[in-house]
């Protein structure tokens, strides 16, 4: 496997710090293992799991237009 130069480890880190954010939650031990096998069961990541889901209740919610289109009009 090839070695990550230290600019590369810098350049990710920069880019990081400039398009993501860290989101944390509070779950109960159980809940999060119930979403872990869901998550594993469709082939998917946690994470995109849950953004999966999250995208589909904001559309059944009439709500995805509104998050996709905020930042146009301003």
């Amino acid at each position: 496997m090839a070695k990550i130069s230290e600019a590369q480890k810098k350049a990710s880190r920069k880019w990081d710090k400039e398009n993501m954010i860290v989101s944390s939650y509070k779950i109960y031990k159980e809940e999060k293992e119930k979403f872990d096998n869901y998550a594993k069961k469709a082939g998917k990541t946690l994470v995109e799991f849950y953004r999966e889901a999250m995208e589909e209740k904001a559309e059944r919610e009439g709500l995805l237009w509104e998050l996709e289109n905020r930042y146009k009009f301003q």
